[in-house]
């Protein structure tokens, strides 16, 4: 997996933005790219998963450096 692209939401309020900036990059991804999402909030982190699941991509992997969340999101199923 290569990353294709990183999008940093830490210090952003409202993820309406976030939700199309991130689904065009989804869309432009290749079959060997995922891409990075870098979040400081719980809630950002539910609201993501909750978009990612009414795509066809998925979360492949979340983890948590110290007040952070690295979202890993690709492989369209």
């Amino acid at each position: 997996m290569k990353i294709y692209k990183t999008l940093d939401y830490t210090g952003v309020t409202s993820c309406d933005n976030a939700v199309g900036e991130i689904f065009s990059s989804l869309e432009d991804l290749k079959n060997d790219e995922v891409l990075q999402v870098i979040l400081d909030a719980d809630w950002k982190l539910k609201e993501l998963k909750e978009f990612i699941s009414k795509t066809k991509y998925k979360i492949l992997d979340v983890k948590k450096e110290g007040e952070k969340y690295i979202v890993i999101i690709g492989g369209k199923s």
